[in-house]
């Protein structure tokens, strides 16, 4: 009953409250006091535990601070925004280790890399693994999306261990973690210990203190696992105490006034918006005086803030001595990480391409592109997709069409205007704004990711950076002559000088077999893009190509190689086919698929490299494929 009376009494005084609250009327809103009280006395009774539970030592979840409320008290007020990021993969990006969170359906696995054995077990509700003959407890997983990977306890402290297989969700295999990067063959990513407390915890978790105190003691703790509400909107301590009160959260909507209590990146300046996102979507490293408290306490950025007065967003050009002192260190850092121009080309680092966007670096706020102009952290309430559907990427409704575009270039709506501009028809591919200003060029999970650099077509780009440029990572069986003719037709774009393969091979087999690793990875994904196999005339003619690049020597490259041959479903014989296995186990496969493809018929091109009987220019085929650029690429995350 007193309830009753007390939401009655503050639902009745709503209306006086709501102007006295915007005229400021002092005494009035005092003389509430006591209704306001016994509300919040009621609504505090209430209120859900904030505090995250106790957890076994080695799991880092156990920072306790009333600065910050955690997403379970964002629940009773915020029920839709809670629900959408409980579906998202944000939440569950790390996770407490327990038959709930694990994802594959482990009995006991064993594996040999390398000359080592490993083993994972399932026993009861608890995971064990096997790692330098020594048995431990899985205590957290990373990611949910694409890969798990598992955590396990190394000592005493929190310092945790990687194990060194992870699980592929679409294939529904495990793989070592290490062949997931392009990385020189003879290089193997280092075991992972302490790697989560010194580096991942950035960007894994919600509000962490690494107390990483030596190499040994890392006493690591967190706020929350997973990216949670406060890692976007700051610490919610006051926010949660302030609105404990329904009287003065009632009359905030009213007024209609920001509530300055918590962050809201929708409603921050586009520097501000983005590097809120960029805090995690960026590649940076701390800034010098900071870098003793951030070992024992933690980033010092908070939403809201200015990303560049504790951290410097790296950049190839950059001056910072941060970075020199890096590049000094590690001489491949910048080369694994960018294009030769400098854009980005590392997944999870779209901030570092936003920044170069000329959509971003205009002075004219209002139209300034931000991460929320194309997408959503929280679903609207007209939302028709299911949140499965949202939770892909986390875009906007209408953001995968050009939508995303015209929200600015509002005269590409008008189909004429378009058509002028992209020489496609209306609703194709080439019609997509994206497909050609923000190109599959970023590398991250097996796959090439949309660049998040918005950039113009022109084959001189990819002949000096190697960036597969957008024409041909369509028109895979098209010359890089080809696409410089109809830039230079269409648009005035400068043809850049070409040797005779790049004037008269189809990009696709020239970066095939000519290319880098990086190029092969990109060129191999694109063979098995829907969208370039129907603008490329069929993928048949792919088939010798993938096969050589699933004689890769990247692991990375045979494992998308052989991913896209798959879209061709009568090269049945490489559907078993391991891309870790030895060189003998791997090539009979490949054998058989070439085999099948020559007893075929097929479409014959000069450009393809096969006969107009369908025959393969061997001579050509093997040329091209001496002059492989061998240089070292390293291309992670």
């Amino acid at each position: 009953m007193v309830v009753v009376v007390a939401v009655i009494a503050a639902l009745a005084l709503l209306p006086i409250v709501r102007d006295a609250w915007r005229m400021r009327r002092g005494p009035l809103v005092t003389a509430l006091a006591g209704i306001a009280w016994l509300t919040v006395a009621i609504s505090s009774s209430m209120a859900p535990d904030a505090r995250p539970p106790a957890t076994n030592r080695p799991v880092p979840l156990d920072r306790d601070e009333i600065e910050f409320a955690t997403s379970r008290s964002c629940r009773a007020c915020h029920p839709d925004e809670h629900a959408s990021w409980h579906h998202s993969y944000h939440r569950t990006m790390t996770q407490v280790a327990t038959p709930d969170t694990i994802i594959p359906k482990i009995t006991k696995e064993t594996f040999e890399y390398l000359g080592e054995r490993y083993s994972i077990e399932m026993r009861g509700s608890r995971l064990w693994v096997t790692v330098d003959g020594r048995e431990r407890r899985v205590v957290q997983t990373t990611g949910s999306h694409h890969y798990q990977v598992f955590w396990y306890p190394t000592g005493s402290s929190r310092k945790l261990g990687l194990f060194p297989f992870c699980y592929k969700l679409a294939e529904q295999r495990w793989m070592p973690i290490d062949s997931v990067f392009i990385l020189p063959p003879e290089t193997r990513q280092q075991t992972g210990i302490g790697r989560w407390n010194t580096n991942c915890y950035m960007c894994h978790a919600t509000e962490a203190e690494p107390r990483w105190r030596s190499a040994d003691e890392m006493d690591t703790r967190v706020v929350e696992f997973g990216i949670a509400c406060e890692a976007c909107h700051g610490a919610c301590g006051e926010h949660v105490a302030e609105n404990a009160n329904p009287l003065r959260r009632y009359a905030q909507r009213l007024a209609d006034e920001p509530d300055d209590t918590v962050v809201n990146p929708a409603r921050l300046d586009a520097d501000a918006s983005a590097e809120a996102c960029g805090q995690c979507h960026a590649l940076t490293i701390v800034r010098e005086q900071y870098e003793s408290e951030v070992r024992e306490s933690g980033l010092v950025f908070r939403p809201g803030g200015k990303l560049e007065h504790t951290r410097v967003v790296i950049s190839p050009d950059s001056t910072e001595p941060e970075v020199q002192r890096l590049t000094a260190s590690q001489p491949e850092f910048i080369a694994s990480k960018f294009w030769p121009d400098g854009v980005i080309r590392i997944s999870g680092r779209e901030f570092n391409g936003l920044r170069v966007s000329a959509c971003f670096t205009h002075d004219h706020e209002p139209t300034r592109m931000t991460c929320l102009s194309c997408h959503e952290m929280h679903p609207g309430g007209d939302e028709e997709r299911s949140l499965d559907e949202w939770a892909d990427d986390q875009l906007g409704a209408g953001m995968r069409t050009n939508r995303a575009c015209t929200q600015c270039h509002e005269e590409y709506l008008d189909d004429a205007e378009l058509v002028a501009h992209t020489h496609h028809a209306p609703g194709s591919t080439g019609s997509l704004c994206y497909n050609c200003h923000m190109t599959y060029t970023t590398y991250g999970l097996q796959k090439a990711v949309r660049s998040h650099a918005i950039t113009t077509p022109d084959v001189r780009t990819n002949i000096e950076t190697r960036r597969p440029n957008a024409c041909n990572q369509c028109h895979l069986d098209q010359s890089l002559g080809w696409a410089a003719d109809r830039l230079q037709a269409w648009y005035g774009t400068d043809v850049p000088e070409l040797d005779s393969d790049q004037r008269d091979v189809a990009a696709g087999a020239l970066w095939a077999l000519r290319g880098d690793a990086a190029q092969r990875a990109f060129t191999a994904w694109s063979m098995g893009w829907k969208a370039a196999r129907e603008a490329s005339g069929g993928g048949e003619w792919m088939t010798p190509y993938l096969a050589e690049l699933m004689r890769d020597p990247y692991p990375a490259v045979r494992f998308i190689a052989h991913r896209s041959l798959r879209e061709a479903a009568e090269f049945a014989p490489a559907e078993a086919w391991d891309f870790t296995a030895d060189e003998g186990e791997r090539e009979p496969a490949i054998r058989a698929v070439v085999d099948l493809w020559e007893r075929r018929s097929r479409r014959g091109a000069p450009r393809l490299l096969i006969d107009g009987d369908g025959a393969l220019q061997r001579d050509a085929f093997e040329r091209l494929l001496k002059a492989r650029d061998t240089r070292p690429v390293y291309l992670t995350e």
